[in-house]
């Protein structure tokens, strides 16, 4: 079976040596392939008229690389070929990321998209039913809780407990009483793409530097399942070791491929001064992107006599119920 997701390898047109070098370097580290380094606009062009059309090919460059004038990228420009310029970008791996992923639109699916009558650029449309993926950082509680009321809160719901570590969210409730599907990937799995609208249990998010590296079939899964995703929900807690998780999530964003929309919460257990602290420190790490506090008395409103560190409670909070209708409807 054909994996679904997008190939995408880089042309390099970088006239500075080293900075060419750093840049292809930086990009073979996420685990992009680097299949042509040109010298000139010529060899560029002759290069590109070679290629075949079905994989995406990413062309990087600069404006002052010999030969290559305007014309050439508008000549190539197309839902295949993707130039991105790196002019006025300082040479650091956070910014020719940031730049590099602000200016791709992946996931390119060459198969169930739509196209427009644009004859430069064509729009690509995703037509994929949603993907919501749950995670967050070590110890932060609540992410399964979260991950089942957001399977809760629609219809024919697909739910994966991809949370391999933990033990299977079948042995805490029934299929028959979780009114959604559930399903556990098995090993050397391929992540399916279904119909139905889907909310994936990650449980812990590894730096997304090794997720990406990392050619194992589990990181492997997990690169899937985030170019799948439509939609990220990371969950931290009010402490100082998580709170730095996710500072380190935040800056290692452009690594992902494709700009995700997140919602974040952060879980707290903290009162009064304490409490301030914590939620102010979680707002200024995420900035202005959408986040929740949620309070851990919330997430597991009834007595746990099974001691299970899992709630499957059908009882939630509003804010969890609010992320739910945005997500579903």
């Amino acid at each position: 079976m054909r994996s679904e997701i997008p190939q995408i390898e880089v042309v390099t047109a970088i006239s500075e040596a080293d900075t060419e070098d750093y840049v292809a370097q930086l990009l073979f580290s996420q685990g992009w392939s680097i299949i042509y380094r040109a010298f000139d606009a010529e060899m560029l062009a002759t290069f590109l008229d070679g290629r075949a059309p079905e994989m995406r090919t990413v062309i990087v460059y600069t404006s002052e690389f010999e030969g290559l004038e305007s014309s050439l990228v508008d000549k190539y420009q197309s839902a295949t070929f993707t130039f991105i310029s790196l002019d006025d970008v300082p040479v650091q791996a956070h910014q020719i990321m940031t730049r590099i992923r602000s200016q791709l639109r992946l996931p390119m699916m060459h198969e169930g998209v739509k196209k427009s009558d644009s004859r430069k650029t064509p729009v690509i449309e995703r037509t994929k039913s949603k993907c919501v993926i749950v995670t967050g950082t070590v110890n932060a509680p609540g992410r399964t809780t979260i991950a089942t009321a957001l399977a809760r809160s629609g219809s024919n719901i697909r739910f994966i407990d991809a949370d391999l570590r933990g033990i299977p969210l079948s042995e805490y409730i029934r299929e028959d009483e979780a009114d959604f599907e559930i399903s556990r990937p098995l090993f050397d799995e391929k992540y399916e793409v279904s119909s139905s609208p889907t909310v994936v249990d990650l449980g812990v998010l590894k730096p997304l530097s090794e997720v990406v590296n990392d050619r194992r079939w589990y990181a492997r899964y997990t690169n899937e399942l985030f170019e799948n995703a439509t939609h990220l929900v990371y969950v931290c807690k009010d402490n100082k070791q998580s709170l730095m998780q996710l500072s380190n999530f935040v800056r290692e964003l452009p690594v992902l491929i494709q700009q995700l929309p997140i919602t974040y919460i952060c879980v707290t257990s903290t009162q009064g001064k304490d409490y301030r602290v914590t939620t102010d420190a979680f707002k200024k790490i995420i900035g202005s992107s959408n986040g929740y506090t949620v309070r851990h008395s919330a997430l597991y409103p009834s007595n746990p006599l099974t001691g299970n560190s899992k709630s499957t409670t059908k009882k939630s909070p509003k804010e969890i119920g609010s992320i739910a209708s945005s997500l579903f409807g």
